[in-house]
């Protein structure tokens, strides 16, 4: 192999300088194995690796060289494939979820479950798993979701502990069985599908409390609790967990979708709520990603070559970087055999190795002349961010290749997770923050000719600087479906809730100002409500939107729209929204979380009617590509699953697909991880 040439030339290196000397004796003693199959290559980011190229004592800088070299070398081969979605899909298959797509059941390839795996789960789950056609089919079909797919899942196990879901995890990535997570089943977009069959893990099982820390505002839990049963828990206590998407909604899932509901005006999304997570990795690796604290620079650090695209990132904990630093610098390797050139007159002989490890260094080295000689040239790009370029260099018989050497003090691992919809773990423990349950409540309705005098009067509140902690928007086919399902006689017009909370005096302020500037907006029939029961009540008929959608239309499914757009096109985007959606022949309503430019569309068709299905894609397609107009997304809090793939190329651009593809591939090289989701099939590097 070429990399084997690269080894005989190192060894027999002319002795030119004692750094030379170091490098050659370094590869001489110790040995390296290196394949070009990304399935073999390592992945971990967790301090313990199964495959380790070097020893801790040793400097890391050959081993950037090395790699560098081999680099070259492997390019020169020319025998890595792109990695894409498998090749023996055909054109149909491929292409759904992604681009033009207008496939809503998911297709798959699948293959048979070895008796192997199925012995091997019976051992570790016992009683706790099925293989159940009823039981396998209702997990492979989304309870509120229109998507479907042609398979289902070939066996579904219950854990009951981490430790189990470590092992099951890593029997199914052993035997390559793909691994779908499963919650609530309350996710629309087709997240828990099996298009591939293969182990559905139900996390239902895993629901405790593990710890509550009242004094900081925070608690520990496993997957399967929902957000309303933890609430329940934490009430006796004062608490609460601000956020509310659908009932039955688990904790785990709304990492996994990055969820939000009503109250995120006030308090965030699920990002902005969860402290740390332990994850089960591909290989069965039990990750914590965060202490804690609510605040932390830790992070780890990756040596990837710049040429060498295929090769899998490996990270370092950044306290192990710190401690090669101070024994085998790169400043002192550049000091020693270089010279130091800045347009601001900045050196890196001053540096020390703990400012090393807060930047970003990118070194591109080409052959040079026979002495060894460096020439460098730096400049800040940035406050946080060196790059040094023009490196000519040649180490006795060796030609340095482009190499790059990124050091990240905020590698947020808690954030990659929660979105990531099972593709890149399983969360198998979550650290909440809380909230104080407030003082005091007001919730206020009031009615609007339009819909547009909602929207506007939503943004005109946010505007003002009250701090409301709800601000949702109905429109009158909607609480048509809310009269029809509660027996109800509100009026059937555009309509605002809202819900204001903290001290009495203040609550009742901030009701009085939002008063008036309804007033100034068409607005009538302004009431408020302060009786605990009343509140329920008023808010009940919000909760149960989608459901009262169905009284209309009992035998109809629906197709959801989850657009976000930045608050000030809100208005603008539910008056375009809404001219299309009223000059449709299919029933369609409209619900908002007004206050951060969050809309929905609940598309009611018949899913017998292949042009009903047709028509309620169109309708969603034109508020998707409107809302990205306007620099919105496609979902903001329902997630991607298979659902919303075919648009996120017009809304990330290719780059940034690659760039997750590239992530899934390090910590899932054999694909197991929920596959067919959140990244379109087409997407190559």
């Amino acid at each position: 192999m070429a990399f084997s040439h690269w080894l005989a030339r190192l060894r027999s290196c002319s002795k030119k300088s004692a750094f030379s000397n170091a490098f050659c004796d370094y590869f001489y003693h110790n040995k390296f194995q290196f394949s070009t199959c990304p399935n073999n290559l390592p992945s971990t980011i967790a301090e313990k690796t199964r495959t380790r190229f070097f020893s801790w004592s040793s400097s890391l800088l050959p081993l950037a060289f090395a790699v560098s070299a081999g680099s070259l070398a492997f390019r020169s081969q020319n025998i890595q494939p792109s990695l894409c979605e498998p090749t023996n899909l055909d054109s149909r298959i491929a292409t759904i979820g992604g681009k033009a797509s207008t496939e809503f059941v998911v297709k798959g390839i699948h293959k048979q479950i070895p008796q192997e795996l199925i012995d091997e789960l019976k051992a570790i789950c016992q009683d706790n798993m099925t293989l159940d056609y009823e039981e396998r089919f209702y997990h492979g079909k989304p309870q509120n979701s229109f998507h479907k797919a042609v398979n289902i899942p070939d066996v579904v196990v219950f854990p009951r502990s981490e430790e189990e879901v470590s092992q099951i995890v890593k029997s199914c990535n052993k035997h390559k069985v793909p691994i779908v997570p499963y919650g609530g089943a309350t996710s629309i977009e087709g997240h828990t599908l099996s298009p591939n069959g293969g182990v559905c893990i139900d996390m239902t099982l895993m629901k405790r409390v593990k710890a509550l820390h009242i004094r900081d505002m925070d608690v520990v839990v496993e997957p399967g609790i929902g957000w309303m049963e933890l609430n329940e828990y934490l009430e006796p206590y004062g608490l609460f967990f601000p956020l509310d998407p659908g009932p039955g909604a688990t904790i785990g899932g709304m990492c996994a979708t990055r969820c939000s509901g009503s109250l995120a005006v006030r308090y965030g999304t699920m990002r902005d709520n969860v402290i740390s997570l332990k994850v089960v990795l591909s290989n069965g690796d039990i990750v914590k990603t965060a202490s804690r604290a609510r605040k932390s620079a830790a992070g780890y650090v990756v040596l990837l070559p710049m040429s060498f695209n295929h090769l899998t990132p490996v990270l370092f904990p950044a306290r192990h970087v710190l401690i090669f630093l101070a024994l085998s610098s790169i400043l002192h390797v550049l000091k020693a055999l270089g010279t130091f050139r800045s347009p601001r007159d900045i050196s890196l002989n001053s540096w020390s190795p703990r400012d090393l490890v807060k930047k970003i260094i990118s070194v591109d080295a080409h052959s040079g002349s026979e002495l060894v000689t460096y020439n460098v040239d730096t400049w800040i790009m940035a406050d946080d961010r060196v790059h040094v370029t023009h490196v000519e260099a040649r180490l006795g018989c060796l030609i340095l290749h482009p190499f790059l050497i990124q050091v990240f003090t905020k590698y947020d691992l808690t954030r990659l997770m929660i979105g990531s919809e099972g593709t890149l773990g399983v969360v198998t423990e979550i650290t909440l923050r809380l909230q104080k349950i407030p003082e005091h409540s007001v919730v206020a309705m009031c009615n609007f000719p339009t819909i547009k005098d909602a929207a506007d009067v939503a943004i005109a509140t946010m505007l003002s600087g009250i701090q409301v902690s709800r601000v949702e928007l109905l429109d009158e086919v909607q609480v048509r479906a809310v009269n029809i399902a509660n027996g109800k006689n509100l009026p059937e017009v555009p309509t605002l809730m809202f819900e204001f909370i903290g001290t009495e005096a203040y609550s009742r302020e901030q009701t009085g100002i939002v008063q008036r500037i309804v007033s100034e907006h068409n607005g009538s029939d302004f009431v408020f409500a302060e009786d605990p029961e009343a509140k329920k009540e008023l808010w009940k008929i919000r909760k149960e939107a989608l459901w009262a959608c169905f009284a209309m239309e009992p035998n109809f499914e629906a197709m959801i729209s989850d657009v976000c757009v930045p608050l000030s096109h809100l208005a603008e985007l539910i008056s375009r929204s809404k001219q299309e959606l009223d000059a449709s022949p299919l029933v369609c309503t409209v619900i908002a979380h007004a206050g951060d430019g969050n809309f929905h569309t609940v598309i009611l068709f018949d899913p017998n009617q292949e042009e009903q299905r047709i028509e309620a894609e169109r309708l969603n397609q034109f508020m998707v590509y409107t809302a990205l107009s306007m620099e919105g997304t496609c979902t903001g809090e329902h997630g991607v699953g298979t659902g919303k793939m075919k648009y996120l190329e017009k809304e990330l651009g290719i780059e940034a697909l690659q760039t997750m593809k590239r992530i899934k591939t390090a910590l899932d090289p054999n694909n197991i991880m929920n596959p067919g989701k959140l990244i379109p099939p087409h997407v190559c590097f």
